[in-house]
């Protein structure tokens, strides 16, 4: 995140690299409350921390998925109407799941009517048609 903010000249920038930091090379705040609501959904269910506004390269373009589950090629898109009403807004979401597709990435989709229950539903069985075996399970304690 900090190459985004990063620009000769910039003062402090010392103090936001060590803030950024001591977040982990994943963190970024997301992109609007919805992203941010998304990834906490995740994450309150017990699956992995997703990367927030991951870059994706294929074929010499880069996207920047919402949020994305990189070690299963998980991505999450969070999808507001009123981005997507045009021809050329249609044409490009096209074209971006189609080689996001090609590149093996599965994207699970998001709209204001999707509740929370479904979301971690999406999310669980994405995860685990790419192998992931689940959140750990605890051993119980014995019992006397």
């Amino acid at each position: 995140m900090f190459a985004d903010l990063e620009t000769r000249g910039r003062r402090r920038s010392t103090v936001m690299r060590a803030l950024l930091a001591e977040r982990g090379p994943a963190f970024h705040p997301g992109g609007s409350d919805p992203e941010i609501r998304m990834v906490q959904a995740i994450v309150a269910a017990g699956l992995p921390t997703p990367a927030q506004q991951h870059r994706v390269q294929v074929d010499g373009r880069t996207y920047r998925l919402d949020a994305a589950i990189v070690p299963y090629r998980v991505g999450f898109e969070y999808e507001g109407f009123e981005f997507h009403t045009s021809r050329t807004a249609f044409d490009h979401r096209y074209e971006r799941d189609r080689l996001l597709k090609r590149a093996r990435w599965l994207i699970v989709y998001v709209t204001a009517r999707t509740s929370e229950d479904q979301l971690v539903r999406d999310a669980r069985f994405a995860l685990e048609s790419r192998g992931y075996p689940g959140p750990p399970v605890l051993p119980l304690a014995p019992t006397m």
